[in-house]
């Protein structure tokens, strides 16, 4: 809570830079290309290698994640190294 209205100024002022930098991180984000994803790519070796034909269920805290993991395990990807090699 500001004390005084240069102290509430300045404060906007380093919010304003918090949502900016927000905004920023949040464009990357959406940008995100599955195939350069090392993380999604090592979790789908891990699938392909443990799991072959078997189902399994996934758990995520977020939705968003959720649905990009879904969408990404539905599509090929060349970068997924085959579990036969």
């Amino acid at each position: 809570t500001a004390e005084t209205p240069e102290q509430a100024v300045k404060d906007l002022k380093e919010a304003e830079k918090l949502v900016n930098l927000v905004e920023l991180r949040m464009d990357c984000i959406k940008n995100i290309d599955e195939n350069q994803d090392a993380k999604l790519i090592k979790f789908k070796n891990h699938l392909l290698k443990n799991l072959k034909e078997e189902k399994a269920v996934i758990f995520s805290y977020y939705s968003d994640t959720v649905k990009y993991v879904a969408q990404a395990l539905s599509n090929p990807d060349e970068n997924v190294i085959p579990h036969s090699l």
